[in-house]
């Protein structure tokens, strides 16, 4: 399913034409091993995305996580320099 998942995001992007995919990292479905994945891209690319696409919550949480502790700021406006954190699975 994580596959399709991505596939099919990836397919969209590129079909879109306003999304730029300039990392992807796996963070095995925890919030634990997404946090250093997130912490890592933060690292590399810092300041080029204005938007993450998390397959589930906890991998959206850790990522609104690791923006904070970087001095980024995750919310709705990337027009206000905000960082738009978007998520599948919608538990809790």
């Amino acid at each position: 399913v994580a596959r399709d998942l991505s596939k099919g995001f990836a397919e969209f992007a590129k079909e879109d034409g306003n999304i730029n995919i300039i990392a992807s990292a796996d963070g095995n479905f925890g919030r634990a091993e997404s946090l250093k994945a997130m912490e890592n891209i933060v690292q590399s690319y810092g300041g080029e995305f204005n938007a993450v696409f998390g397959h589930v919550d906890d991998a959206a949480v850790a990522a609104i996580q690791a923006l904070k502790a970087a001095g980024m700021t995750p919310g709705q406006d990337p027009a206000k320099g905000d960082i738009v954190v978007v998520s599948m699975c919608g538990y809790k």
